[in-house]
């Protein structure tokens, strides 16, 4: 059986990953791809071949990242379906860069021209987000405007405020908590709280001579300190929102639908899903949607666009289109929707 055509489906990766949220899950380091072959005639194929993929830096390169073999794929009407990744485990760093895929069957000349790898692959790289909760954190890995960094001997620079409960340790090597004036004055007075303290200390430094304008120090000095504490009390609340800026929601899901107006008629035809989140997000998501499966007639043109739209804080709508003497039956999508909840 002698093959001369290969038409690439698809290439789907599905990622389900959380940043900073109460739940994780596992990565999956594979890449599901279909295929489609005929022979010379332009027949679909049936049986089982025996199909090897090679990654390469660029579609000429001739030095292989990495391959593996598959052996007896069983092909019908032409479609065939593997995972990547399960015969040869793929590398952290293989994705960093631009991947062209070779293709070769039954150990025959690999396939003109190459695959070239889409962003949808390169998503595998948000797999290291799994080593952040609950895992070390490498040195610098965290801008020192977002928090802090350790220096080679351990110690943390932070730039901002921190705000804590407690407080373990004698405080001996701390500076710039108080002022020192603070902690010397007054040393045989005791007070219960930072804001009687604040109130007292104004009392002290009052020079009114008669008990009318000791009043209005008094007063003076406890409408200084609410101030000061409702100042306190908005830095503690812009910190949280900071905080929560940082930690990143992921919601994935996919569907198949039937397209019967994809399946009648010529020229261009459109039809459309609308996907709810499980879960509402702050502010309307970044959201990607692929083709993960598709049922289309032999024989006709191949030709089918999914795009995305109307994304909203609770959903979206997924929008599936054709054109030419295309015939699609039923389209399988897969999404992936990033951002805060």
């Amino acid at each position: 059986m002698e093959i001369n055509k290969f038409c690439k489906a698809n290439v789907i990766i599905s990622i389900l990953i959380t940043i900073f949220t109460l739940s994780a899950y596992a990565v999956p380091m594979n890449i599901s791809y279909q295929g489609f072959l005929l022979d010379n005639n332009g027949s679909p194929i049936n049986g089982d071949l025996t199909i090897s993929f090679n990654l390469y830096a660029t579609d000429i390169d001739n030095q292989s990242l990495w391959n593996e073999t598959h052996r007896e794929v069983k092909i019908t009407d032409g479609i065939f379906n593997v995972i990547l990744g399960t015969e040869r485990a793929f590398t952290n760093d293989l994705f960093d860069n631009d991947l062209y895929l070779g293709i070769s069957i039954d150990g025959s000349t690999e396939m003109s021209p190459r695959r070239q790898l889409t962003s949808t692959a390169f998503s595998m790289r948000a797999r290291e987000a799994d080593y952040v909760k609950g895992s070390n954190i490498s040195d610098h890995s965290i801008d020192i405007t977002k928090l802090a960094f350790a220096d080679q001997n351990g110690n943390i620079e932070i730039s901002g405020n921190i705000s804590a409960n407690s407080f373990i340790g004698d405080g001996s090597q701390l500076t710039g908590i108080v002022k020192e004036d603070e902690l010397k004055r007054n040393n045989s007075r005791e007070y219960s709280g930072a804001f009687y303290i604040g109130v007292f200390d104004s009392l002290l430094n009052s020079n009114s001579s008669n008990l009318q304008d000791v009043l209005d120090d008094l007063d003076k000095a406890i409408s200084n300190q609410t101030l000061e504490i409702e100042s306190f009390k908005n830095e503690v609340q812009q910190t949280l929102l900071e905080f929560q800026k940082l930690a990143i929601s992921i919601e994935t899901g996919e569907f198949d639908k039937t397209t019967p107006t994809l399946n009648t008629g010529n020229g261009e035809r459109t039809e459309s899903v609308d996907v709810k989140f499980q879960d509402d997000f702050i502010e309307p998501p970044k959201v990607l949607a692929s083709i993960m499966d598709t049922y289309l007639y032999a024989g006709l043109d191949h030709k089918l666009y999914v795009s995305v739209s109307d994304i909203t804080k609770d959903g979206f709508k997924v929008t599936m289109r054709t054109w030419g003497n295309t015939r699609v039956a039923e389209v399988g999508v897969s999404w992936v929707a990033l951002g805060h909840k």
